[in-house]
């Protein structure tokens, strides 16, 4: 389940929650923090050859007590109590576990030398002969520029999954989440400039000769320093656009040895709201200094998914004085949740198995006028999904009366960790 404020970035499922209450005996779900689900297919493989299981969190964190790289598949309490104890350093019972429908995958990255390195798993599926647990993790590090603290670190992530059948082998794929910082980001690169042709580039650049040809085409602006012995540069470069108000947003760049690439994951948003930008052309773009890696870049593949509204209106029964999301990928969860916040029975019935359904609520507003709406949904390659969320308030007279606008939507299912941000599409003089 997804809840909470909006505008960070947050993932969960509700089916991975019910899976980390049943796993967990006489614990709270999820007691590590966070509750996600795993991704069908990627990684290589079709989503045919792998079957997706949802996931729970059992810990995530930068101190453990095992210290050497390892990777753990638990299917019972003595081998669980062991590890735990080694983790904890024998400072807390392990937490009682039903492994008779459930199993522990325990990913140790070992020491590092400070802060600021983590692990996440982020998929787990079966191969279809059922005898192989394919589990994705991604790791990050922090880059080279970046000021270091001398504290040892251990960082870990332990989930609980569906328990595998018996002799399953774990294979685990490990990813590397890239550290970037922008160098230079703007609307206007000289690259593309009045060329309505010009679609943009992704280009990365590993020797400073390389990128020097490219800055003297890109702009007039000094180059900055990069150290190209543990760092590389990357341009995103957005293409031309004949009026203004675009921009260049990366969000992450993913090192993916099975797909032999690094996947660059990045937008070009438009200004909303606010008065009209200038009729003016733009080649907007974002340089960045990025962990080096020997592998060719290209943008992340994404997926649109079709949204379908179930419900709207003024009046939910939610009254937090926050807006929330939920995710919901079964059906006694999307029976409460209509009952809980929406405060009826469902209009419509949620088939678990094709569907899912998403709780959009602004919370309690002093007038009419406020709306809320699931605006875009994608799909990314390690089967992650994206969700947009916009708002508007009223820009006119409204009627004054507290409303709690609401909407729930469904969309086609998916099996990976959900992520979503909050848009204020008001329109602003």
């Amino acid at each position: 389940m997804i809840g909470g404020r909006l505008g960070a970035r947050r993932w969960a499922s509700r089916l991975a929650g019910v899976l980390a209450a049943a796993a967990l005996l006489g614990c709270g779900a999820g007691s590590g923090g966070r509750s996600v689900g795993s991704a069908t297919g990627g990684g290589g493989s079709s989503p045919a050859a792998l079957g997706g299981l949802d996931f729970a969190s059992i810990a995530q964190g930068e101190q453990s007590g095992i210290t050497s790289p390892r990777e753990e598949l638990i299917t019972d309490p003595i081998a669980f109590d062991a590890v735990w104890n080694q983790h904890t350093n024998n400072t807390s019972p392990a937490p009682r576990f039903n492994f008779h429908d459930y199993a522990i995958v325990g990913i140790f990255l070992g020491a590092r030398p400070s802060p600021g390195y983590a692990v996440e798993v982020v998929r787990v599926a079966l191969d279809a002969a059922r005898t192989e647990l394919h589990v994705t993790v991604r790791e990050f590090a922090p880059g080279s520029w970046r000021r270091r603290v001398a504290v040892p670190t251990a960082p870990f992530d332990i989930v609980s999954i569906p328990r595998p059948p018996a002799g399953a082998k774990l294979v685990v794929h490990h990813q590397r989440r890239l550290d970037f910082e922008v160098l230079h980001e703007g609307a206007h690169s000289n690259i593309g400039a009045g060329d309505p042709a010009y679609q943009g580039e992704l280009l990365a650049f590993g020797d400073l000769l390389s990128f020097d040809a490219f800055w003297q085409r890109h702009t007039s602006d000094p180059i900055p320093a990069v150290d190209f012995s543990q760092e590389m540069v990357v341009a995103v470069l957005g293409g031309y656009f004949p009026d203004a108000g675009h921009r260049v947003a990366t969000h992450r760049l993913i090192d993916d040895p099975q797909r032999g690439v690094v996947r660059v994951d990045y937008a070009i948003e438009r200004q909303v709201g606010g008065a009209p930008p200038p009729q003016q052309s733009e080649t907007p773009f974002q340089i960045l200094r990025v962990s080096r890696a020997w592998r060719p870049v290209r943008a992340e593949q994404r997926v649109d998914l079709s949204i379908e509204e179930l419900d709207s209106g003024q009046q939910a029964a939610y009254q937090g004085a926050q807006p929330a999301v939920e995710v919901v990928r079964d059906a006694q969860g999307y029976d409460a949740l209509y009952a809980g916040y929406i405060g009826t029975p469902p209009l419509q019935p949620l088939d678990p198995a094709t569907q899912q359904a998403v709780f959009a609520m602004l919370g309690v507003q002093p007038s009419g006028g406020y709306s809320i709406r699931l605006a875009r949904a994608q799909l990314l390659e390690d089967g992650e999904l994206e969700l947009w969320i916009e708002t508007s308030r009223p820009t006119g007279p409204a009627a004054s009366v507290l409303t709690s606008p609401y909407q729930v939507a469904r969309l086609a299912r998916t099996w990976g960790p959900v992520s979503f941000q909050l848009v204020d599409v008001t329109p602003r003089p």
